[in-house]
């Protein structure tokens, strides 16, 4: 088990590899037609919910790789534990439970029928930035930032860069675990629709 000097980091860490068990656990049994079945018309399916996580952290993936570079030029030891910001932590509001739906920005969305293997694909992105991860533990996560992939206007610290990932999947997972629900007529719950995430993303 990997040491980590960051008590914050280490626990999403932990976080993401329990997000990859639930992936697991939600889609091992279902077949790629019930993957791929969307609940509604305006609903999406399992494997919409998946590759629209993978496509997020892709398009993060080289900003905040670019920032933690620059962070990593800078040196240091000691790195101050993570802290985040007046706006992330208003921002990351909009990703709790019950909160309002809105349309995902045009290039997070999926295409209509994802192609087999949106389960693997999720995982080798988030293994991706558990690697990451990783080298973050090593430096300041709160003192160098890079823009949205949307808009230059939002910026995140490194930190707050895989925090929005922690929350962000974890509110399309309570959505897969719902859409399973629906798709298979378990008891877990009801599909949620395509508008269920940020604005900003």
């Amino acid at each position: 088990m990997a040491s980590w000097e960051q008590s914050t980091l280490a626990s999403w860490d932990e976080t993401f590899t329990r997000q990859l068990e639930r992936v697991a656990t939600l889609t091992a049994d279902l077949s790629p037609e019930q993957l791929n079945t969307r609940p509604a018309p305006k609903e999406w399916g399992i494997a919409h919910c998946l590759e629209h996580l993978t496509v997020t952290l892709k398009l993060y993936h080289p900003y905040l790789e670019g920032a933690l570079e620059k962070a990593e030029q800078k040196g240091g030891t000691n790195p101050p534990e993570y802290r985040p910001g007046c706006f992330a932590r208003w921002f990351f509001g909009f990703l709790k439970p019950g909160t309002r739906r809105v349309p995902a920005p045009k290039k997070f969305r999926p295409v209509d029928d994802p192609p087999p293997g949106a389960v693997e694909r999720f995982r080798t992105e988030l293994e991706g930035y558990q690697a990451l991860l990783t080298r973050a533990d090593r430096v300041n996560v709160n003192g160098t930032k890079f823009r949205s992939p949307i808009t230059p206007l939002f910026r995140f610290s490194i930190g707050e860069g895989f925090e929005l990932m922690v929350l962000h999947q974890d509110r399309h997972l309570d959505q897969i675990e719902r859409t399973r629900a629906a798709v298979i007529g378990d008891s877990k719950g009801s599909g949620a629709s395509e508008g269920e995430l940020p604005v900003p993303e």
